[in-house]
């Protein structure tokens, strides 16, 4: 009786995997980022990005009026977005990307162009990321110089008044 309830637990779920591989299959990835967008509750959003043979779909965020997601070839892609350029598809918000211009083509299918150039930008800010530092003082440096200065300075104040003390306890008549 158990072994028969496994064999059929089993075998059901294998169809239902199979099933969903399939279809998502069919819909070139479409159905796990579906999900992913509807689940996240509008904290992602489903973007269909369009190359020269293909189109395909990722899910990415908008953080400061910026579109953040990952390309095919897992690099971060970056663009940015106006509240016109997103739109309802199938309950998820979406924005399409042409890939070819980087550009975001709003819901009226034309390309929303600026002079923002995202390939050029996020190489910049990865050089920027990944520079070596050019040396200098470091701010721990800098910071035990001051502690130092002030320690000193404290010092000679401690000195000069232990002086000026040394001098008036002869004159009080207590030693």
């Amino acid at each position: 009786m158990n072994n028969e309830f496994l064999i059929i637990l089993g075998s059901y779920s294998a169809i239902f995997i199979l099933t969903l591989a399939f279809f998502n299959f069919l819909t070139a990835g479409l159905l796990f980022k579906f999900i992913g967008a509807k689940a996240s509750r509008g904290k992602k959003i489903l973007i269909i990005i369009h190359t020269v043979t293909n189109s395909y779909f990722k899910l990415g965020k908008i953080d400061e009026g910026f579109l953040r997601f990952k390309d095919e070839n897992k690099k971060g892609r970056t663009f940015p977005v106006n509240k016109e350029d997103v739109y309802r598809l199938m309950t998820v918000n979406t924005i399409e990307v042409d890939d070819i211009n980087s550009n975001i083509i709003n819901k009226f299918g034309s390309p929303h162009n600026n002079r923002y150039d995202a390939v050029k930008t996020d190489e910049f800010l990865e050089r920027a990321i990944t520079r070596p530092n050019m040396g200098g003082l470091s701010k721990e440096l800098i910071i035990m110089i001051v502690v130092l200065i002030l320690l000193i300075g404290i010092a000679i104040l401690i000195f000069q008044r232990t002086e000026e003390i040394i001098k008036v306890i002869p004159q009080m008549g207590v030693i």
